[in-house]
């Protein structure tokens, strides 16, 4: 084979001057799908964390850091879809058949994937009706910590050994929130039978109403100090 031959086999396999010049065009716009998605979504997550932050009223600071990060979260995935929507169309691929095909797979998958949904819809409606956000402290069946994240699946929090429990949304039917409204602080004060129960609950008296002066922003109603008998009769015989 000469090399003529050569160079015309050659010419024949690689694309020609206008397939590379087409290619180059798709590959600039594609280079600029992927900048202007970056750039919209680093100027929309700028405002939506503006606005929580000028929300400071209407909305709690654990309300900002549940919503916040959960809500850019949501917004980085519809601007990818959307861009790899458009890159598809400059690839020439049909998105259409593929868009079908994957509303069939998601039916399928949604069948076999009820307690995922079960999570995801549980998640939704715990948000948005604010029943738990980051920060509080929850107790779950015999566990009980502070929540450091929420997600529209699974909840996480951090008990006080240090363990951090992760829940599916679907299973927090029944949980106690520590931080709604109002919390009673209740504190046992064991004493011995030697000692004047009379006195003890005087000092503890004294101690509590104290603590209350110096903390007047915590306090909904004075401290009480609760006597009890069951374990200690002969102590509340001195009363």
């Amino acid at each position: 084979m000469s090399w003529s031959e050569i160079r015309n086999r050659l010419a024949e396999l690689l694309p020609s001057a206008e397939h590379w010049a087409r290619y180059l065009v798709a590959a600039v716009h594609i280079m600029a799908i992927l900048v202007g998605a970056f750039l919209i979504y680093q100027v929309l997550s700028r405002v939506l964390f503006r606005a929580f932050a000028s929300r400071t009223r209407l909305l709690t600071d654990g309300r900002r850091a549940t919503i916040g990060p959960l809500t850019s979260s949501v917004l980085k995935y519809i601007i990818g879809a959307v861009a790899l929507v458009m890159i598809l169309h400059e690839l020439g691929i049909n998105y259409t058949a593929i868009l079908a095909g994957a509303g069939v797979v998601g039916l399928a998958f949604g069948l076999g994937a009820q307690t995922l949904i079960r999570d995801f819809f549980a998640g939704f409606f715990l948000l948005f009706e604010d029943l738990i956000e980051v920060g509080d402290f929850i107790e779950v069946g015999d566990k009980s910590g502070t929540v450091e994240q929420i997600g529209l699946r699974v909840t996480q929090f951090r008990s006080f050994n240090g363990a951090l429990h992760t829940i599916p949304n679907g299973e927090l039917g029944r949980f106690a929130n520590y931080n709604r409204d109002f919390c009673r602080a209740i504190v046992d004060v064991d004493i011995s039978y030697r000692h004047d129960a009379r006195e003890v609950i005087a000092r503890a008296d004294a101690v509590a109403q104290a603590w209350a002066a110096e903390n007047p922003e915590q306090v909904l109603e004075p401290p009480q100090v609760l006597a009890s008998c069951s374990s200690a009769p002969r102590a509340c015989q001195s009363k």
